[in-house]
């Protein structure tokens, strides 16, 4: 028996999840096949987890010494610039 998955937590768009696990089609949730589903009884899988954004790379030392005018000043006067 087919099954439906939403895809995301917007809860908009399903996936039909095949009898063998597989999907192989995506659709809105107002699809015809999908609200019969609902219709006869079937309950929507929720969607994974939405993963942890990783964490932003630490600021290189060129963007570190730009961020800050004042280093940039003392850089440029220890390099005689």
């Amino acid at each position: 028996m087919k099954r439906y998955k939403f895809t995301d937590s917007k809860n908009d768009v399903l996936h039909q999840i095949d009898e063998d696990g597989k999907s192989r089609m995506s659709c809105a949730i107002d699809h015809f096949e999908y609200t019969e589903w609902l219709a006869n009884g079937g309950v929507t899988e929720a969607s994974d987890p939405e993963p942890t954004p990783a964490p932003a790379p630490a600021p290189t030392l060129v963007e570190q010494i730009l961020a800050s005018p004042a280093d940039l000043a003392a850089l440029k006067k220890a390099l005689g610039l």
